[in-house]
């Protein structure tokens, strides 16, 4: 087998790994951007949160709920 290092945008490298995949191959690692699990795990958190007050299926808190000392 034939290893390779590519450095693509976020925005085909799905596609890749679908192609990847489809031919039998392995996707060995991806930089993560140097993140912990932690920080990705609180980055998906608040992209759900987002996403559920976007499409109105959480209510986004208030300013007075925010600033309730």
């Amino acid at each position: 087998m034939t290893t390779i290092t590519l450095e693509i945008s976020d925005e085909v490298a799905q596609t890749i790994y679908s192609i990847v995949k489809r031919e039998g191959g392995n996707i060995l690692s991806v930089d993560d951007g140097g993140f912990t699990e932690e920080e990705l795990k609180s980055v998906n958190t608040g992209l759900k949160e987002t996403m559920g007050i976007k499409n109105g299926s959480i209510k986004p808190l208030s300013m007075n709920d925010l600033w309730d000392e």
